[in-house]
């Protein structure tokens, strides 16, 4: 069986100490980061199979750690891989009293979160860490190209501009052209805009960067339905069901985003 490794992301040496320790006795190897920038660096050099990530961690070596900097680095590796083969857990002790950020970090990507000091026994790291590799092994299994980048990287969705319009241009993979025109700032040019951003590097863009790139609340992209907050119910249904008739822009809702496929015909 291959040997899993981690990648530690917090600005305490001694937390990052301590959880080497704890993968070793796992039979993990490990490497650790105390700042984004640096976590950054490693994630390019190096396969992880799984990441603890603290939230409140600093950009660079040196500078000035801050809560909102952990919940934004979370949403950013889920640009590009997905909780089901990539496990995140979140190791912190902030705020994790309050249910709503408890909630958003579930929401934005994590798989599980652990307090600090670690518990030990019951819903501890070790245990979380193997419940997440297991499924994502499994997830593996039953899917076998599970990346979130596996999109075909041919750039058929192109974008002119032309005073306050912007001309639209879908290229099938039969190598049919299909264009629109629409005025800049529209809501199916804000929506095209993210898809352009996205599309080459990410087949599945998160629901909350294609909320903030269109201007949508989260009232309107998830209207609650039977108690459930449902995406196929709100306002993106309509728009996708435009871009799909005027482009022949195919989409599907996948867990964390939506994937936008390149026009069959």
């Amino acid at each position: 069986m291959a040997k899993y490794k981690g990648l530690i992301v917090d600005d305490s040496k001694g937390v990052r100490t301590t959880v080497a320790a704890m993968l070793q006795i796992l039979g993990h190897d490990s490497d650790a980061a105390a700042s984004v920038e640096e976590a950054r660096k490693l994630m390019a050099e190096k396969q992880y199979d799984y990441m603890l990530l603290d939230m409140e961690i600093p950009l660079a070596d040196g500078g000035e750690a801050d809560t909102a900097i952990g919940p934004a680095f979370l949403m950013e590796i889920r640009r590009t891989r997905r909780k089901e083969v990539f496990p995140i857990i979140v190791i912190t002790g902030r705020m994790l009293d309050k249910a709503e950020f408890a909630a958003s970090l579930l929401w934005n990507g994590a798989n599980d979160f652990i307090p600090k000091p670690f518990p030990m026994s019951g819903h501890t790291l070790e245990a979380s860490i193997l419940k997440f590799l297991e499924e994502a092994e499994r997830f593996k299994i039953s899917n076998p190209h599970p990346l979130v980048n596996t999109q075909n990287k041919t750039a058929w969705l192109t974008r002119n501009e032309t005073n306050n319009k912007n001309v639209w241009t879908a290229i099938s993979r039969k190598g049919n052209p299909h264009s629109v025109t629409l005025k800049k700032g529209s809501k199916q040019d804000l929506l095209l805009e993210c898809i352009f951003k996205f599309y080459q590097n990410c087949s599945c863009i998160p629901h909350g960067d294609i909320m903030d790139a269109c201007h949508w609340t989260d009232k309107d992209y998830f209207p609650v339905y039977s108690g459930e907050r449902r995406p196929k119910r709100g306002i993106s249904r309509s728009q996708f069901s435009i871009l799909k008739k005027t482009l022949g822009i195919d989409y599907s809702y996948v867990g964390i985003g939506v994937a936008f496929l390149q026009p069959e015909d």
